[in-house]
Parts: structure tokens; sequence; C-alpha cells
């Protein structure tokens, strides 16, 4: 992590996700300025993991991603086997576009990587029709 913070933040946004006043994870968005696009990528502490606040800082970082940066997409990562993962780049809007097969080692077994995005159109789109929602039945 101290690492990502010392590169330059033209490309990489990064943000600590807290409880409190203390830093349990990161989250940032590796900038590909060229594309205006960019890869989702966190990092959480395991007594935080499964309590919605990656969900919370992905949806925020999105949206900032969007609507600060101008970027017109992005995509993320996520070990195939890792479900809770996978279910929430879903939860957040991001939609499964790949997998990759036997992508990633992990002891001397090759594990899936799904790859998940959402464009800005899609994301947009997304949100009106929350807000229409909420505006007929509220």
């Amino acid at each position: 992590m101290s690492r990502a913070i010392l590169q330059d933040s033209n490309n990489f946004a990064q943000f600590a996700i807290t409880m409190g006043r203390k830093v349990v994870g990161g989250i940032g968005l590796k900038i590909e300025s060229q594309h205006r696009t960019a890869e989702l990528k966190f990092s959480i502490g395991a007594q935080q993991r499964a309590k919605g606040m990656v969900s919370e800082a992905a949806t925020s970082l999105i949206e900032y991603g969007f609507n600060v940066l101008g970027l017109s997409k992005i995509h993320a990562r996520a070990d195939g086997q890792n479900i809770g993962v996978v279910k929430m780049f879903s939860k957040v809007g991001m939609t499964q576009e790949g997998l990759l097969k036997g992508q990633r080692l992990r002891g001397d077994e090759r594990i899936d990587e799904v790859i998940f995005g959402v464009l800005r159109a899609d994301w947009v789109a997304k949100a009106k029709a929350a807000t229409e929602d909420l505006t007929l039945n509220g």
C-alpha cells in the first residue's frame, strides 16, 4: 500500500477506508488517462470483510471516477474463487465481462480471474432509473 500512495496521483487515485479514526483498508483507481479508463483496486483487513465497507467505498469511488476524473470506463479483477468479491462487484453496478481461465497461480493451483466493468453511460442510466423509481414510488 505505501508504494501506491507514493505513485503519481495523475495515475493512481487512492483513498483510505476508515472505521472511526482507524485505517482498515485502502481503495483506489489505477488510471489509464490515454483511454479515460481505470482499474478499481482495494485491500481491507480480514476483520472488516463482509461488512459492506468496500461496497460503499467502491460505489463512491466509481462515482468519483466518472464525475470528477471524467473516466469513461472502470474495470476490476477478482479471484474467481472469492465469491464475496465477485458478488460485491455486481452489487455496486459492475457487469461481468470476462473470465480468464487459470490466470492466477496459488501454490500449485491455477485460479480463474473474473473481469468486471462498468461504462459511464450505463452507470448514469442506472442512476437515472433509480431516481425515477424513487420519484414514482416515493
